[in-house]
């Protein structure tokens, strides 16, 4: 028999040692629970991490997500326009996220070597941090009825606000001068004074059908 192909879609974030040691870790669990299947990591950039203001760090924000899934080893990889926040991205937008993507095949040379950041000690612990984690919180699933049960009981929603909740709080923190919270250039950083945006539409409110929502949003 033929082993069965995953395809496993994956957003990778800024956070390049986390999102490396991410992938990593995904491939670690796919090839311990499921070893007949025969993985393809398809990686996407974030969206959660674009801003409406000043977009084109948006740019710079995609291209270090497509270099870091790149450098995992995802097989397939997607990036998100940087002038698509709040609609249907612009003719240009999409020239600039192709462009990105071919710029890293053809003059990086990324893909000449696979998952080069393997044997990096702080990588490989990372990743069995996140291996451990992970199993962990699929046992709680497990205790709770199964995925469809602890989704309808509300518990894998409560578990989402949870960590949702925290990271609003540390957006709205952010501070670069003083090292604490977490810190979007050009949003709640680096950003020229008297600067004004209207509400955003999408900035984190506690909602139980898990809709997604911006990290920006929490300080636009």
């Amino acid at each position: 028999l033929r082993p069965a192909r995953l395809w496993l879609i994956v957003g990778t974030g800024m956070c390049l040692p986390g999102e490396l040691a991410k992938l990593r870790a995904a491939r670690a669990l796919v090839a311990r629970h499921l070893p007949q299947a025969q993985l393809s990591l398809h990686a996407t950039t974030a969206r959660w991490s674009l801003s409406r203001h000043e977009p084109h760090t948006n740019l710079i924000r995609t291209t270090v997500q497509a270099f870091t899934a790149v450098t995992a080893g995802a097989d397939a990889l997607s990036l998100y326009p940087y002038d698509g926040v709040s609609g249907l991205p612009s003719a240009d937008g999409v020239r600039w996220a192709r462009a990105a993507s071919h710029l890293l095949r053809h003059e990086s040379h990324l893909g000449a070597v696979a998952a080069p950041g393997a044997g990096s000690h702080a990588l490989e612990a990372l990743a069995r941090e996140l291996i451990a984690s992970a199993e962990q919180f699929a046992d709680g699933i497990a205790a709770a009825g199964g995925y469809a049960q602890a989704l309808s009981s509300g518990w894998l929603g409560e578990h989402v606000q949870q960590v949702a909740r925290a990271r609003a709080a540390a957006i709205a923190a952010g501070d670069a001068k003083a090292g604490q919270g977490r810190v979007f250039v050009g949003v709640n950083a680096v950003r020229a004074p008297g600067e004004a945006l209207p509400p955003a539409t999408d900035a984190f409110s506690d909602r139980p059908d898990l809709s997604p929502w911006r990290g920006p949003a929490a300080v636009e």
